[in-house]
């Protein structure tokens, strides 16, 4: 049900100079020249952005007008022009997706609270036990993100998962770490950061935090170095420190003193998952993120 606040893909709407730019302030604003100036960063002009209305989710290109140049359209329907996402208001809030393994609960949780008070995001959790990168047998995220998740209309899509991937890949690479297994964790994350990548969307991936079982403590580091390398240089995504967040010391700690100098539980004691003070401090960073995106 509340999917329908974001209203439905559009189509392609041809551009001319009558009535077009009548019915489209950001078009009357700059009918003739180039974006923000004639210095803008796209060098194109009003001719060339062929689009609906901004309030019209990924236009439909398939009638061939402007093929490449959604990432026009979005920055354009911007305030500033430069930023990935709109300003989340009221009357235009932020829809943000939440999704991974049992470790992306982290992040969940707090955006669950948050949404209980801050009516600029509508939030969607999609939280899924014992799923990974390498366990695809048992649950394909890539293949699911690309299929059901990926045309909907997030505004953000947040991802983190990877603490059930210390194994072997099912028929491929065997040696955990290895380089094989190190290629292969690469291109399947690869993967996922295609399937979802959107003009106008800001994906976020929330890294690993330090874990306390000895026979996992290798694992943050090496699931890291993949997703930062490749989260943290795109254009629309970026990578969230959790472990430099919840683990400071670069090792797994139990409780942070808060800003009142008190004790604060972040991690259970499992030793892998959040408690609820640390799931609100990595919120808090993603939010931040969220919002230096957004104008």
């Amino acid at each position: 049900m509340w999917l329908g606040a974001f209203g439905v893909v559009g189509s392609a709407a041809a551009f001319s100079e009558g009535a077009a730019t009548q019915d489209n302030s950001y078009l009357v604003a700059d009918a003739s020249e180039s974006i923000n100036g004639s210095n803008n960063m796209f060098g194109s002009t009003a001719a060339a952005r062929s689009w609906s209305p901004p309030d019209v989710r990924w236009p439909d290109l398939s009638a061939g007008l402007n093929i490449g140049l959604e990432e026009l359209y979005y920055y354009w329907t911007r305030e500033n022009h430069y930023s990935v996402l709109p300003k989340p208001t009221l009357a235009r809030p932020l829809s943000i997706y939440v999704g991974g393994d049992s470790i992306a609960g982290g992040p969940a949780l707090g955006f669950r609270e948050l949404a209980k008070t801050n009516k600029t995001i509508l939030y969607f959790e999609d939280v899924r036990k014992s799923t990974g990168i390498v366990n695809k047998w048992f649950f394909d995220w890539e293949t699911y993100l690309q299929n059901e998740i990926s045309d909907r209309p997030y505004d953000v899509i947040i991802l983190s998962m990877g603490g059930n991937d210390w194994q072997p890949f099912y028929k491929g690479p065997s040696t955990i770490a290895g380089p094989e297994w190190m290629a292969e964790y690469k291109r399947r994350v690869e993967a996922i950061f295609a399937s979802v990548s959107r003009p106008g969307r800001l994906i976020i991936w929330v890294g690993l935090p330090a874990f306390l079982p000895v026979s996992l403590r290798e694992l943050p580091a090496v699931v890291n170095a993949i997703t930062k390398d490749i989260f943290a240089s795109g254009p629309r995504a970026t990578w969230v420190n959790a472990s430099e967040i919840v683990s400071p010391s670069g090792v797994w700690v139990k409780y942070l003193k808060d800003s009142d100098g008190l004790d604060r539980e972040v991690r259970v004691s499992d030793g892998v998952h959040y408690q609820s003070h640390g799931a609100e401090l990595v919120s808090a960073a993603v939010w931040q993120q969220i919002l230096s995106n957004a104008g």
